[in-house]
């Protein structure tokens, strides 16, 4: 008779909304998303809200505590999710500064992390049917030089 032991660890997702709306479709879906996470599997959904626009000197001078606590978090999650809306075929600015406090030196904070990103737009059939692809394909053109790694381009359309 043998006995296996299976080693248990927690996965921690950090997930990101491109959307501040209060009643966001792309908030919404990253919520949904974290309830049918598995056993043993986490989603924190991280604040972008509260961070200033990047800024080099801002850094130099001490790292705003709102971009602190945002890399901290990027940093000690497994992988992250990223659920975001399409603006002029390109994602939110919020979403860009967002990646651009955490990838910025001297710790790119995405490093060796699975990044998946979802694009949820309630009104594609309107305005195109793309649904988010534009956003998903800049951020897996961006990042390259932000230490961001989507697999497949990191793309999922959902209407």
């Amino acid at each position: 008779w043998t006995r296996r032991y299976a080693i248990v660890r927690r996965m921690v997702i950090a997930g990101i909304s491109g959307s501040l709306r209060r009643q966001s479709f792309n908030s919404a879906l990253l919520r949904a998303a974290g309830e049918l996470l598995p056993e043993g599997v986490r989603l924190d959904v991280l604040r972008i809200d509260d961070l200033p626009f990047y800024n080099e000197d801002l850094r130099e001078a001490g790292m705003p505590e709102a971009a602190r606590r945002f890399r901290a978090a990027v940093a000690a999650a497994d992988a992250v999710l990223i659920v975001t809306p399409e603006y002029n075929y390109s994602v939110p600015g919020v979403l860009k500064n967002a990646i651009d406090w955490a990838s910025r030196p001297p710790q790119q904070c995405f490093n060796d992390k699975p990044v998946a990103v979802m694009a949820g737009n309630a009104a594609a059939s309107i305005v195109h049917d793309s649904a988010g692809a534009a956003a998903g394909s800049k951020i897996s053109a961006i990042g390259p030089t932000c230490g961001v790694s989507t697999s497949n381009g990191g793309q999922t359309s959902m209407m």
